[in-house]
């Protein structure tokens, strides 16, 4: 079972990335596998995760300043 659902996106922000080519083919492999229209939820549903669990950055000034 897929750790990633897609949920609707109220309002977003297109954005462009470089990364390793081997990095991102296993993503498209896994976003086909989990059934996502493409890779955007995987990126976006990846960074929600760090973002929830780093606790230097919950507790930095620039989380606060982002309220």
């Amino acid at each position: 079972m897929p750790l990633i659902t897609e949920d609707k996106i109220k309002q977003t922000e297109k954005i462009r990335v470089e990364i390793d080519a081997n990095v991102y083919k296993e993503i498209q492999a896994y976003s086909e596998w989990a059934k996502l229209k493409g890779t955007d939820t995987f990126f976006e549903k990846s960074a929600l995760y760090i973002l929830a669990k780093d606790k230097k950055w919950k507790a930095s000034d620039e989380y606060s300043m982002i309220g």
